[in-house]
């Protein structure tokens, strides 16, 4: 490796010279994010990825030289969807939600607005899918009443809980439940093909391939943890009596898929970096109730992504990790 290294003269063309250094490490996929404060970042390939990466195709050399025969200057590549590996299952407790995707914003958005955005998104989401569409997807049981089960919920990510953190809204993922069958998830991968944007009063906001900023990667908010804090605040389900926010929270954990909190408070303040008061976001039309930013303490691992509450389905009461602040942006 380190001959290797040594050997090279230059980088892109002799008017564009750099200067090469080599240095080996036990852990070169972890190195150099552990250099900036991160959590090491680890990729394996997988179909349901939602980080497309070019690497080099099966015979690359001879494609390569074919290629340069025909003075065609790119090189061969194809994408390979990659995600980040779970953690063993068995020193956790999985999050009841499955399949994920996520599209970026362009422009992003306050995230005081984000639960108006998923409502809004929602909508169009719903004009795309054909008659019949499973109700995991559109949250209509028989009848057209409100599906009881878990269904799709759509989750704004923003840039919040370390140094960096300004609030914005990166991206939408789009969550699945953990039973949702693989024609549920084809039928939403379709629609999601055909949403380009979603309108928020004026503003025309384009959904676009996700890139790899750590809001929109699937383990900033799967990593296992017992303490969580909320990133946009929680509609309680229950308000809570006496003041008794534990008995409410463990409601709230019970209705979702989670297990009972050992431990919570409810925040006068949000804990995460770049995360607004509660009283400055927009509810959603339908949604109402005892609205606050909540911290809750399992008494074992959880993965995520948490969302608790009324209107978790728009986003509402998502919950992050506290082990993963302070990382990057």
């Amino acid at each position: 490796m380190g001959r290797l290294a040594g050997r090279i003269s230059y980088l892109g063309t002799s008017r564009n010279l750099v200067w090469v250094e080599a240095r080996l490490v036990e852990d070169p996929l972890g190195a150099y994010r552990e250099e900036a404060g991160q959590e090491p970042w680890l990729l394996v390939p997988a179909e349901a990825g939602d980080l497309w990466m070019r690497v080099a195709p099966p015979g690359f050399l001879r494609l390569a030289e074919e290629r340069f025969q025909a003075r065609v200057r790119e090189l061969p590549h194809r994408w390979v969807p990659y995600r980040e590996p779970e953690a063993p299952r068995s020193s956790q407790f999985l999050s009841p939600w499955g399949a994920w995707r996520v599209l970026a914003l362009d422009p992003p958005l306050p995230l005081e607005w984000a639960p108006l955005f998923a409502h809004a998104a929602r909508r169009a989401l719903l004009s795309l899918l054909p008659p019949g569409a499973p109700p995991e997807l559109t949250g209509h049981g028989e009848g057209g009443g409100p599906l009881r089960a878990p269904h799709l919920a759509l989750v704004p990510l923003p840039n919040v809980g370390h140094r960096y953190g300004d609030g914005r809204v990166l991206g939408l993922a789009f969550l699945l439940p953990r039973e949702a069958g693989g024609a549920v998830e084809l039928a939403l991968l379709e629609a999601l093909l055909r949403l380009e944007e979603v309108r928020l009063g004026g503003l025309a906001v384009r959904l676009l391939p996700p890139d790899g900023r750590w809001a929109l990667r699937e383990g900033r908010w799967r990593r296992p943890s017992r303490r969580f804090a909320s990133v946009t605040p929680v509609v309680f389900d229950r308000y809570p009596k006496r003041g008794d926010v534990l008995a409410a929270l463990r409601f709230s954990a019970r209705a979702a898929g989670f297990p009972e909190p050992e431990e919570a408070w409810v925040l006068p303040y949000p804990r995460p970096q770049g995360v607004p008061l509660s009283r400055d976001f927009r509810l959603p039309p339908g949604v109402e109730g005892y609205v606050a930013h909540a911290e809750v303490l399992f008494p074992e691992p959880v993965s995520g992504p948490v969302l608790l509450g009324r209107g978790r389905y728009l986003g509402l009461g998502l919950f992050v990790p506290l082990e993963v602040e302070d990382g990057g942006a």
